[in-house]
């Protein structure tokens, strides 16, 4: 051992792919089984389970452990019953479901090597290989030579649990078909497993939970005090939860579930994204793509809002919702390892970091390649780990962007004027292009923050061809004479820009000023405005609104107001490892050559940077005008990994 795969004749499989991915597909499918024979809407128990699956990601976030799954799951699984008036949860199914997983994935966890356990003398104690995480410790520690080719003989702590809930699911057979409430059932199966690990922990050397491993008392740690202590409080909830059931006799029939509203499907759904975009590089990678999956299916069952129903836009909002999965699907890049932790691989994208702690014995999950390099670094620190001194504002790299971009848009729209005796009715089709280039200094101020000076300097061309229809003489005694021309106007424009803007990832500040030396046509000829840009919130969400600001794409007049995410923070200490993407959607105005031209359509654009050196984006707007734009810049100084 380690194990990873299998092999059956020519065709290797996935030591994951048998005992974690097929075990969580098999629970996902049980929850749906039971929810459909509580009769539940489609809709709603599909929106339900993708509940499930988004606590699971939640709860590993917050405690990354199976418990803290679990205890995620069953969380946002309730409260989304709750949301969507859902009564009768399947929780004897679901009992057994997580009973099983847990039981068949710890077997995973044996043959692959992690959660491995202390060593021991006994006769059952197991060795691992090179490539494993006890040879890694133990090289560490110096219990084995540095050319050692086996780690010292060690407890098989996954099989301890494995065995324990292989007996708990015998008993939990018979104990669903005595116990009147499926609560107690669910309740009396965490108890169990809660004092199981509370148990055997003492034997596990690799330890997911960092505080865990800062202190103890009576020999015991905190982490298993609190095990003991939630199981003690599951049990008393399971013997009060049998005690009311067997109380408060037959119950009537429950009544019909409510067909699932649009606006309640609609805002679970979004509550479950915003934990996906929150949890997607705290969650392990099967859980993320189990979310994903979920969402996936989650996006065909959203009813259709009542103003479309009667329309041939039915497909408008799974599209929509299959369409907001796409910034959780783009990678977030290395950030750079911290302190002496020790990385071990987990998949192509992210890479655990675990520091060998000698007063433990054991090895500590800090967290991974993707978290902070700070948070990283606090955590060693708490565990007695030396660390490197982080660099200062100083030392970090400043960034020099020498780029482009072109847009390209048409616009249709009408307007109305009247005077006296005349009224007359304009067709507009406006169609315009910009192209145009800039340079961006990026200067590192403060921890994480930098202030952008640079400019911009482009040329816009707009056309404007009017249908005119006019009509006089709307009266009793004189009769209306209609009169139609055509007409078409050209202009054109150079501008240039320039901005001052402070930026980290909770705050952006800019200004500047957009001067246009002169304008064909028109009767003025330099002019002035304003530039500026405001951004407040967190990386996950914030509000957005620039003016004439250093994220437009044209030269030319251009606003816009919305919300953006950001993945990973906006500025990293480590910026050459870094892949850094911006999402907006809101409004946004038309790309023209003259400012009272310009209108406003719904925008959505996508900026992002390739490991510090490469950067471009998307921009699409939609309504009265529709246009697309592409921006690319590269960063002259080639920053390299520190």
């Amino acid at each position: 051992m380690p194990l990873h795969q299998i092999a059956l004749g020519a065709w290797h499989l996935d030591v994951w792919t048998l005992f974690g991915r097929l075990p969580l597909a098999l629970c996902v499918v049980l929850l749906l089984a039971g929810g459909h024979k509580r009769q539940w809407p489609w809709r709603a128990n599909v929106l339900a389970t993708a509940a499930f699956a988004a606590g699971l990601s939640l709860g590993t976030w917050l405690l990354p452990s199976v418990l803290g799954a679990l205890a995620g799951g069953m969380l946002l699984w309730f409260a989304a019953q709750r949301l969507l008036a859902l009564r009768d949860p399947p929780l004897t199914a679901l009992a057994i479901g997580v009973t099983a997983l847990i039981a068949i994935g710890r077997v995973g966890c044996l043959l692959t090597g992690c959660c491995f356990g202390r060593p021991t003398d006994l006769p059952w104690g197991v060795h691992y290989g090179a490539g494993s995480f006890a040879l890694a410790l133990h090289r560490a520690l110096g219990d084995v030579a540095p050319d050692a080719l086996q780690s010292l003989a060690v407890h098989p702590y996954p099989l301890y649990e494995s065995l324990g809930l292989g007996v708990w699911l015998l008993l939990l057979l018979a104990l669903a078909r005595r116990l009147r409430s499926q609560g107690a059932v669910l309740a009396a199966t965490a108890a169990f497993d809660l004092a199981l690990r509370s148990g055997i922990d003492g034997h596990r050397a690799m330890i997911n939970v960092w505080w865990a491993a800062t202190g103890s008392w009576l020999g015991i740690d905190r982490f298993r005090w609190l095990l003991a202590a939630a199981a003690l409080l599951s049990l008393a909830l399971a013997w009060r939860l049998e005690v009311h059931a067997r109380t408060r006799g037959a119950q009537p029939a429950a009544a019909a579930v409510p067909v699932v509203a649009p606006q309640v499907a609609w805002a679970l759904y979004l509550a479950l994204w915003l934990v996906a975009l929150a949890t997607r590089f705290g969650a392990t990678p099967l859980l993320h793509w189990t979310l994903l999956a979920a969402l996936a299916v989650g996006a065909l069952a959203l009813p259709v809002p009542a103003w479309l129903a009667g329309r041939d836009l039915q497909w408008l909002g799974p599209v929509t919702a299959l369409l907001l999965l796409v910034p959780l699907l783009l990678p977030r890049a290395v950030q750079a390892d911290a302190g002496g932790s020790v990385p071990l691989a987990a998949d192509a994208t992210r890479t655990w970091l675990y520091v060998p702690v000698p007063q433990q014995k054991a090895l500590v999950r800090v967290g991974s390649n993707q978290d902070a390099r700070d948070i990283i670094q606090q955590r060693e620190s708490a565990l007695g780990v030396p660390l490197p001194r982080p660099p200062t504002p100083s030392e970090r790299q400043v960034q020099v962007w020498v780029g482009g971009a072109g847009t390209f848009g048409v616009a249709s729209y009408t307007t109305q004027s009247s005077c006296g005796g005349t009224s007359s009715v304009e067709n507009h089709v406006t169609t315009a292009a910009t192209g145009s280039g800039m340079v961006d200094v990026q200067i590192p101020v403060l921890e994480s923050s930098s202030v952008h000076i640079g400019a911009r300097a482009g040329y816009a061309g707009s056309s404007d061809a009017v249908s005119s229809t006019s009509t006089t003489g709307q009266t009793r005694t004189q009769g209306a004479t209609t009169h139609t021309s055509t007409s078409t106007t050209t202009d054109s424009a150079v501008a240039m820009t320039g901005w001052v803007e402070f930026e980290n990832e909770y705050i952006a500040l800019g200004a500047g000023a957009l001067y246009w030396p002169y304008i064909s046509g028109q009767l003025y000829g330099d002019a002035f405005m304003p530039a500026g840009h405001v951004r407040l919130g967190f990386p996950i969400l914030s509000v957005d609104a620039g003016l004439n600001d250093r994220l437009a794409f044209t030269p030319t007049f251009s606003w816009r107001l919305g919300l953006t995410t950001m993945g990973p923070t906006v500025l990293d200490a480590d910026p050459a490892q870094s892949t850094r993407w911006r999402l907006f959607a809101g409004m946004q105005t038309f790309p023209t050559a003259i400012a009272g031209l310009a209108r406003v359509g719904f925008a959505a654009s996508l900026d992002a940077e390739y490991h510090g050196w490469l950067g471009g984006g998307v921009q699409c707007a939609a309504g009265e005008a529709m246009f697309c734009g592409l921006a690319f810049r590269v960063n002259v100084l080639h920053p390299t990994r520190r």
